[in-house]
Parts: C-alpha cells; sequence; structure tokens
C-alpha cells in the first residue's frame, strides 16, 4: 500500500514537473523568440530556428529579422521554408534599400533569388526557377560568380533537363545580346563562369 503510494506520488510529480517545463517553454518562446531561434541554430535545428525567426519578425517587421528567417531556411535545406522565407524578404519593399547597404550587395541579392529559384526547381516547378533566375539577372549587366542563372544551370545540367535549359539558353542569348556583355572585356573569372554556364546549357538542350 505505502509502495503505491510512493509510486502514485512520484508518478505526480513527474507530471507536474513536466507540465511546468512545457509551460516555461511556451512562455520563453512567445517572450524571446530571437533567443530561441539562436539556440536552436547553435543546434543545427534551422528549421526550428528559422520558425523562431519568423515570430520575432512578426513583433518586429524589421527586415533583418526578415533576412534572419530566409538563410535560416537556406540553411535547413527545405524547399517549402526557402520559397516562403526568400519570398516574402524579395517582396518586401525594403528589399532593395536592404541589399544596397550591405557589403557584396548584389552577391546577397543573387544569393536570394539563387536560392528561391532552385527550391522551386527542386519542387518541379520549373516556369518559376527560371522567372527568379533571369529576374535576378535582369538587373545587372555583367555575369557575377554564382549568380542565380548560373546557380540554376548547376541543377539543371545535373537533371540533364533538357527543355529547361533550352529556355534558359534562349534567354541568356537575348539578355548577352540586350546588355551588350562581352566575356572578353570581363575579368577572367567571370569569363570562365560565363562560358561554362553557357556550356552546360548548350550540352544539355543538344544544341551545337
Amino acid at each position: 500500500m505505502a509502495k503505491n503510494i510512493v509510486g502514485k506520488t512520484i508518478l505526480k510529480t513527474v507530471i507536474a514537473v513536466i507540465i511546468v517545463i512545457a509551460i516555461v517553454y511556451a512562455v520563453l518562446s512567445l517572450l524571446i523568440p530571437q533567443h530561441m531561434a539562436t539556440m536552436y541554430s547553435n543546434l543545427g535545428a534551422y528549421s526550428a530556428a528559422a520558425r523562431y525567426a519568423s515570430l520575432r519578425y512578426t513583433y518586429t517587421g524589421n527586415i533583418e529579422d526578415l533576412d534572419t528567417c530566409a538563410t535560416y531556411a537556406v540553411l535547413s535545406g527545405k524547399d517549402k521554408n526557402i520559397i516562403t522565407f526568400c519570398g516574402e524578404l524579395l517582396e518586401n519593399d525594403e528589399f532593395d534599400d536592404y541589399c544596397s547597404e550591405k557589403e557584396e550587395s548584389e552577391d546577397y541579392r543573387q544569393y536570394i533569388y539563387a536560392s528561391i529559384s532552385s527550391s522551386y526547381y527542386n519542387t518541379g516547378d520549373t516556369e518559376s526557377a527560371v522567372e527568379y533566375a533571369e529576374t535576378a539577372l535582369g538587373s545587372i549587366d555583367y555575369f557575377p560568380v554564382n549568380n542565380a542563372v548560373g546557380v540554376l544551370t548547376v541543377r539543371i545540367g545535373e537533371a540533364k533537363d533538357g527543355s529547361t535549359a533550352a529556355v534558359l539558353y534562349s534567354y541568356m542569348t537575348s539578355w548577352t545580346e540586350e546588355k551588350g556583355y562581352v566575356p572578353e572585356n570581363a575579368a577572367e573569372t567571370e569569363q570562365t563562369y560565363y562560358a561554362a554556364v553557357m556550356n552546360v546549357l548548350l550540352s544539355c538542350k543538344g544544341g551545337a
């Protein structure tokens, strides 16, 4: 009888402790989501980190917090998260100004566009993938390494996707002409990258 009473008391105590921990966790999640995001990020749980960073963004509305969401989403490798948070970042009215304030601003812009483009491609939405990649490159008149078109080209090459390669190759041909882009006038690394991207697209689409 005494053992049963002790056992029930221990069980009730354990349950009470678990409930208290759950309540404390919930309260902390609501009050300090940025710290929760950092904690999960340090643990490598980037999907959870993105969710808490998103909660922080709903409180502040600051684009810096939205950038953090997008960064965690990309690190998570989850296409749905990347499409959601990078999409919100690109649609934010402050995005262009935010880019201009960052060092290597064009690299950052291309990184965000490349991330969402690749994720759309991974989910089978090649039309959106190409659209984002073209939009990113269309705003500049040079061909930086790891730009959105280049990154998408890698995915196309891996998939041996001839139809999408043909679409992107056609765009690149038009872009080159429209921008008056002369690879030979660019830095050697840019020349090499441009040539590699065009060769992959040409090879995939089966052209000559």
